[in-house]
């Protein structure tokens, strides 16, 4: 009557191929990271709302949807700056 859970066999999940995830430390450390935060004119700091959208960045790439110095970077940005008068 157990149930047998088998193992995910998968990696750690990165901005350079994103999965429905929770933040983690090495994505903030990553190389992905500060690249995204530059696309939206932001310097990079470890906090889980400007993760989020990275992470946003990150997913639109594969889908042709988000490029650098595309619309959607342009628009992540200037919710970043909305948000940063609630730091």
């Amino acid at each position: 009557m157990g149930m047998k859970v088998k193992a995910l066999d998968c990696c750690e999940p990165t901005l350079g191929h994103p999965v429905s995830q929770l933040c983690t430390e090495s994505q903030l450390l990553s190389r992905a990271f500060p690249f995204w935060c530059c696309q939206m004119k932001e310097r990079a700091w470890c906090h889980r709302k400007q993760w989020e959208l990275c992470y946003i960045l990150a997913l639109g790439v594969p889908r042709g949807v988000t490029a650098p110095d595309s619309q959607a970077a342009n628009t992540a940005a200037s919710r970043a700056s909305a948000g940063a008068n609630g730091r």
